[in-house]
């Protein structure tokens, strides 16, 4: 399902200077995604998503707040998106991952959601579906992660692995949409934590 959420690339800095949206800095230390880099290059997280791209510490790509901590950092210059730079735009570097979806996969995360395998398989039921699992009623259970594209495999009893899932950790390639509770979902977390990004 296409959620109608999209981001731009800001074209008015904080001071209301023109900007392009993208800023550029030569330092190894923040490059290994360290040294609080964002202490000095964030701009105004309610405002804007501040999305780096450097080694994000050997992972894909992360969010260190929602939906994990719904009550930490969220609005403070710490509130990020981090992509690693191997799996940073379409036509990326590095494929499978090279198709702009870790992107996609980490807003999620930051709109709220979790991997569509959190929790493991869970209760596929209302309402413990929506305290077990990912959390989300309409995602099929799902065990663990998956990578690739296999089109078929089973997880939780024989219900198919949602590989087409944003969620997922699957190839860029077979992963086309989110459900339709994923999207309520993204649309509460922006109504309830980041009000300001809606327009």
């Amino acid at each position: 399902m296409d959620s109608k959420i999209e981001f731009f690339l800001a074209t008015v800095d904080p001071s209301g200077n023109p900007t392009t949206g993208i800023q550029r800095y030569c330092n190894t230390t923040w490059y290994q995604d360290t040294g609080s880099y964002w202490l000095s290059t964030a701009w105004d997280p309610t405002r804007y998503v501040n999305i780096y791209t450097n080694s994000a510490g050997g992972s894909r790509g992360y969010v260190p707040f929602l939906p994990a901590e719904p009550t930490g950092a969220v609005g403070q210059p710490q509130d990020r998106v981090v992509i690693n730079w191997l799996a940073f735009g379409r036509v990326g570097p590095f494929p499978p991952y090279h198709n702009g979806r870790t992107v996609t996969h980490e807003v999620g995360h930051y709109l709220g959601l979790f991997h569509t395998y959190y929790s493991g398989c869970g209760i596929a039921t209302a309402p413990d579906c929506y305290t077990t699992g990912d959390r989300i009623c309409d995602t099929p259970p799902n065990a663990t992660s998956h990578k690739g594209c296999t089109a078929g495999i089973t997880s939780c009893g024989g219900v198919p692995v949602p590989i087409q899932n944003y969620m997922e950790l699957t190839d860029d390639a077979c992963m086309t949409g989110f459900s339709a509770e994923q999207v309520q979902r993204m649309r509460c977390t922006l109504a309830t934590y980041r009000p300001n990004l809606a327009q």
